[in-house]
């Protein structure tokens, strides 16, 4: 979902892409359980290969723990700027068939925490550095 493709310095492509468990409906689980990946292939249109997990969950008490999702790259001066949006919220994760849905507390708190931020890199590999404030 909501992929950006840049030119990595391997003359490939990279698309940084947004995904969520399959267990969880895709609106509301991209709040409450979003991830950003990285696929490539050897021409813009694709296909692309799954790569890697780029921002992962990293726990409740990060403005960004629980869901990073809507990924743009961008490259500055010789370095990788991912611009993403970022949630959470403190409340007990989702499970499968779990039944969520918008009126859950989980996704009325992630709503309303969602932030823009950003993560930097040297290189599209990575690694990447987030910043612990959006």
């Amino acid at each position: 979902w909501c992929g950006s493709v840049i030119q990595g310095e391997d003359g490939r492509f990279h698309m940084f892409a947004s995904r969520w468990p399959k267990s969880l409906p895709m609106h509301p689980g991209w709040l409450v359980a979003s991830e950003i990946v990285r696929a490539v292939s050897d021409t813009p249109e694709g296909p692309y290969i799954f790569q890697e997990v780029v921002l992962p969950a990293r726990g409740a008490e990060y403005w960004d723990g629980r869901s990073t999702h809507n990924p743009h790259i961008v490259k500055h001066n010789g370095i990788y700027l991912l611009y993403y949006m970022g949630s959470t919220h403190p409340l007990p994760e989702t499970s499968p068939g779990g039944g969520l849905n918008l009126e859950d507390a989980r996704c009325i708190v992630a709503r309303s925490n969602k932030r823009v931020g950003l993560a930097v890199a040297d290189s599209v590999f990575g690694p990447w550095k987030r910043r612990d404030a959006p």
